[in-house]
């Protein structure tokens, strides 16, 4: 929903093949393009907080992930299950929501998402870390924004990428170790 130059309201819809973050998931064979979907709607959270727009509602079910991987978010029509489970504490207190929650609601979704996956059951202790941290109970001990969660979580993917890299080169410097030792002295 936005507003006209005319102050008055508008709703754009677009008609795509779509699936929900939750869809996405159950079909992952591997975790990274789960984070990534979690990481667009992510951003697409922190636009909204940029403009002055709280979901206030962010579950799997309301993110759209389409066929060539743009994600999209949908508004809080109706109250799901899942909705209930990722909703940040300060709304079962009935307190004001704001970035925080959206935050929080962001990182349970992805925890319960991941929790799913049996590859992706050992997270690396950087992801994990942010993950906790947006969990906080408190919202003054979450991430400063979305933003910040968004980044860390990126960082974390880049180092696990960094990381991997960095184990498939010793590995290979290893094999061809092994193999000159193996070799019979020239003399």
């Amino acid at each position: 929903m936005g507003r006209h130059a005319l102050a008055r309201r508008h709703l754009a819809v677009v008609w795509t093949r779509s699936w929900t973050l939750r869809q996405l998931a159950a079909r992952a064979a591997e975790p990274g393009p789960v984070v990534a979907a979690f990481v667009a709607a992510g951003r697409l959270l922190a636009a909204g907080h940029r403009a002055g727009v709280v979901h206030g509602g962010f579950s799997p079910d309301h993110a759209l992930v389409d066929a060539t991987g743009a994600v999209r978010l949908c508004g809080d029509v109706q109250r799901t299950e899942a909705a209930r489970r990722c909703a940040a504490p300060e709304r079962a207190r009935r307190q004001p929501v704001d970035g925080a929650a959206d935050q929080y609601s962001l990182a349970a979704a992805l925890v319960e998402a991941l929790a799913a996956m049996p590859r992706a059951r050992a997270l690396d202790p950087r992801t994990r870390r942010a993950l906790v941290r947006a969990l906080a109970n408190e919202p003054g001990a979450r991430w400063p924004s979305v933003d910040a969660l968004v980044r860390e979580l990126v960082a974390a993917a880049r180092a696990r990428r960094w990381h991997r890299r960095a184990c498939a080169g010793a590995l290979a410097a290893l094999v061809v170790l092994v193999a000159v030792a193996a070799l019979p002295p020239p003399w």
